[in-house]
C-alpha cells in the first residue's frame, strides 16, 4: 500500500491578489478592530464632502460682519401655494438675523399661527394678536411679545380669530390699510428702531395678505424648486403689480427664494438625474 505524498506548501505573493480587494489598516486601527477612514476612502464620500463643505461655509458666515440697513426694510413673505416654506423661511431668516445683532420683528398674519409656534411666544385665544392690531386698532406695542429664543428678536403673533378677520375686514374703512397704518405708528413710535420686518403670509390672495402688501416695501417670494410651483408664480406676480399700480407704488419684488431644493430630480428623462 503506498503512502500519500505531502504536498509542500507554497507560498502566494501579494501581488496576486486584486488590489481593489485589499484593506490596509495601520497598527492602531487594527489592535482596535477598524480600519483607517483615510486608507478605506470614507474621507472621499459624498456626504463626507458636503459636511466638510458645510462646516467652511458656517466658519466663513461666522466671520462675517453683517451690515445693519440705514432704515428699516419690511418684508413680505408671499405665496398663495402652500407647503412651500414661508413660515420656514421668515422664522429661519429672523433668527439668523437677530442672532448677528440686528432688531428683527415678525408678524404672524397666518391664523395657524406656526410662526408664533416657532418663534415660542404666547398665541392661544385669549392672547392679544395682530388681529386686535388691525381690527380693533390697538397699539402694536400691546401685543407684542420677546421671542425666549434671542435678545433682539419679537413677535406679533396670530391667533384663531385671524381666521374670521377676512369677512370682518370687508365691511371697514381703508381695509387694505389697517395693517400699514398700525405698522407706522408702531415704527415711529418704537424707541429703539427695528432693521427688518417680516410679515408671515397666509396661503391665500386675500385681504390678510393684500394687508401684508399694502404694508411692505419688499416682497420675498418663496418657491419649491418643482415645475407646478411655477404655475401660481404669474398670478401672484400680477396682483403684486396691481398692488404696486394701486395701492402702494414702493413695493417691489426684491427676492425670489427656491426652497426644498433635491439635486436629484427628473430632467426630462426617464431615470433620475444630477442637474
Amino acid at each position: 500500500m503506498k503512502r500519500p505524498v505531502p504536498i509542500a506548501p507554497q507560498t502566494v505573493e501579494r501581488d496576486e491578489f486584486p488590489q481593489s480587494n485589499l484593506v490596509i489598516v495601520n497598527d492602531q486601527s487594527a489592535q482596535a478592530g477598524q480600519s483607517s477612514p483615510k486608507e478605506t476612502g470614507i474621507d472621499d464620500t459624498p456626504l463626507a464632502r458636503e459636511i466638510a463643505d458645510l462646516t467652511r461655509r458656517r466658519a466663513a458666515l461666522a466671520a462675517e460682519q453683517l451690515p445693519l440697513p440705514p432704515s428699516t426694510r419690511i418684508f413680505t413673505v408671499a405665496n398663495q401655494k402652500g407647503g412651500v416654506g414661508k413660515t420656514t423661511t421668515t422664522v429661519n431668516l429672523a433668527a439668523a438675523l437677530a442672532r448677528a445683532g440686528a432688531r428683527v420683528l415678525v408678524i404672524d398674519l397666518d391664523p395657524q399661527g406656526n410662526a408664533s409656534t416657532a418663534l415660542g411666544v404666547e398665541h392661544r385665544s385669549e392672547t392679544p394678536s395682530v388681529y386686535d392690531a388691525v381690527i380693533n386698532d390697538e397699539s402694536m406695542a400691546d401685543v407684542m411679545q420677546k421671542s425666549p429664543e434671542f435678545e433682539a428678536l419679537y413677535c406679533i403673533p396670530a391667533t384663531i380669530h385671524l381666521a374670521g378677520a377676512e369677512i370682518e375686514l370687508v365691511s371697514m374703512v381703508a381695509r387694505e390699510q389697517r395693517l400699514r397704518t398700525s405698522l407706522r405708528r408702531f415704527l415711529d413710535e418704537s424707541a429703539e428702531p427695528f432693521h427688518y420686518v417680516f410679515i408671515d403670509c397666509p396661503p391665500s390672495l386675500g385681504l390678510l395678505t393684500i394687508n401684508a402688501f399694502v404694508a411692505a416695501n419688499e416682497v420675498l417670494i418663496p418657491i419649491q424648486c418643482e415645475y407646478y410651483a411655477l404655475e401660481g408664480l404669474s398670478q401672484l406676480l400680477n396682483n403684486i403689480s396691481l398692488i404696486e399700480r394701486h395701492l402702494n407704488p414702493s413695493l417691489t419684488v426684491s427676492t425670489i427664494l427656491l426652497t426644498m431644493y433635491d439635486s436629484l430630480r427628473m430632467c426630462g428623462s426617464t431615470f433620475p438625474i444630477r442637474c
